[in-house]
């Protein structure tokens, strides 16, 4: 706070009050420089004050001359004025602010509330300022004049608001922006920045790359600014990374493939290798597996085409080549077998080393190994009474079925008990062997052409059968299981006597 005493000057002889000039003076401090000379207009007379101030705004004030005559700063008393070397320094005493500095809060400038106190020595004064506390100030340097008045006369003092604006405006930017390349250049981006200044309102800031340019691959740091009307900067960055992830499109990939195989090692098979495209590379190299010209094995083989771009990033197709080599029976030998039992059969025909399966009819093969191109040998597996086609399949396709490939199961008769009997008939015979079906009618025998009246199978490899009647003579006894015949043999024979 600073502080105002008015001080009068009076003429020594006379004792005659001719006039008082208020000066401002530092509360607690010494008198304020510029501010300390006392001038008594009529008299040409000047005095320099050299003093402090005091508690309650009582000032000892020495007084150095410079003219012939001696002038005294006195106060008045309820019994007249008191003059003496040292005078005393006269009430009211105003306070009032410091200098101010104001940050501006608008376009305006600020508005500023400050205290301001008088008093004497009889109690608090009002005060008045122009401009009033709580005003708004406008850019730049106001003076603020103050004043208090009593009977004994009107201090006055002021001090100064000065309204600055050193504020930056606030501005905002996206927050680090990824984008998809959309070309060898990079891509095209856009983005908003904004800034507001407390004074200026929305300002437009400068960014280094403008919205809507073109960044390339890889990160770009774009560096903002705002400037407001007094020269108040502000700054702020963020980061666009530009990628590219996006594969390269493949074209023209080769459709499926199939071919004959020439020898057991399988085909050469070429192709035209599909193209490949990326939007950063333009047209990349595709790399084939197996390539075009290659012999592929028989079968099915999958050929796998990679594209690639410089960042990495894959394209993958695929094909198939299909390499056939049907294999074909010509013949099978034996034909037949027992029933119920296994039996190895030589099977010929053509492309048969490629052949992984051989199949009697459902049943797989016990075993089987290829001899060579032409030939085959397999186990066959025990089966109940049927005629099956045998089928050869491998990675070159699967046999075709005929007359050629028939394997039959037979049931067989390898015992008679007894083996002859009355020509009359009506006798049973006991037949041993093997592939019967078990049951009263599923197995038929007959005793030369005729058909036995009653036949019981208790197993596949017992039955007791009815002797029909028949002429004198011998006979084969033959059975048959699901329409499949016994072979004939020595040991079906029958007389019947």
């Amino acid at each position: 706070m600073q502080s105002v005493l008015r001080v009068a000057c009076y003429f020594r002889g006379p004792q005659r009050r001719i006039g008082s000039q208020s000066f401002l003076l530092a509360l607690g401090g010494v008198v304020l420089i510029g501010i300390s000379l006392l001038e008594c207009a009529t008299l040409h007379a000047q005095s320099r004050l050299t003093s402090t101030i005091a508690s309650g705004g009582i000032a000892d004030v020495s007084l150095d001359t410079t003219g012939a005559h001696v002038w005294y700063a006195q106060r008045e008393t309820p019994t007249g004025w008191f003059s003496s070397p040292t005078a005393v320094a006269i009430w009211p005493l105003l306070s009032l602010p410091e200098d101010q500095q104001l940050q501006a809060t608008g376009p305006e400038g600020a508005a500023y509330s400050f205290p301001v106190t008088a008093e004497d020595s009889e109690g608090p004064l009002p005060a008045s300022c122009s401009p009033v506390s709580g005003s708004g100030f406008p850019f730049g340097t106001t003076r603020v004049t103050c004043s208090t008045s009593t009977a004994a006369g009107t201090a006055t003092a002021s001090f100064y608001v000065t309204v600055v604006d050193t504020t930056p405006p606030v501005i905002t930017v996206p927050a680090d922006m990824v984008a998809e390349a959309t070309g060898p250049a990079g891509a095209p981006i856009t983005y908003s920045v904004t800034a507001s200044d407390t004074v200026d309102g929305k300002i437009t800031p400068g960014c280094s790359r403008a919205s809507g340019a073109n960044f390339p691959i890889g990160s770009t740091t774009v560096e903002c600014t705002a400037v407001d009307s007094h020269g108040n900067a502000a700054h702020a960055t963020f980061a666009v990374t530009v990628r590219d992830t996006t594969p390269p499109v493949l074209a023209s990939l080769p459709p499926n493939i199939t071919t004959e195989a020439a020898s057991v090692a399988g085909a050469v098979v070429t192709y035209t290798a599909p193209t490949a495209h990326d939007l950063v590379d333009g047209a990349v190299p595709v790399a084939c597996t197996p390539s075009s010209g290659a012999t592929f094995s028989v079968g099915i083989t999958t050929v796998t085409c990679i594209a690639s771009d410089v960042h990495g990033n894959e394209s993958r197709g695929a094909f198939t080549v299909t390499v056939t080599r049907v294999p074909a029976i010509a013949k099978v030998a034996p034909a037949s077998g027992p029933a119920g039992s296994v039996k190895a059969v030589t099977i010929t025909g053509s492309k048969l080393a490629t052949i992984s399966s051989v199949h009697f009819g459902a049943l797989a093969a016990v075993s089987f190994e290829a001899k060579s191109d032409t030939t085959i040998v397999a186990l066959a597996p025990a089966a109940g009474p049927s005629v099956v086609d045998i089928v050869l399949s491998g990675p070159g396709g699967t046999s075709a079925t005929s007359a050629k490939d028939r394997y039959k199961y037979a049931p067989i008769i390898t015992t008679l008990t007894p083996s002859s009997a009355p020509a009359a008939g009506g006798s049973t015979v006991s037949v041993g062997g093997s592939g019967f079906l078990v049951g009263g009618s599923a197995t038929v025998f007959k005793f030369g052409t005729t058909k036995s009246p009653h036949v019981i199978c208790s197993t596949t490899i017992s039955c007791t059968v009815q002797v029909p009647a028949r002429a004198l003579g011998t006979v084969d006894v033959t059975a048959i299981a699901n329409r499949v015949t016994s072979p004939k043999s020595e040991a079906d024979r029958f007389t019947y006597r």
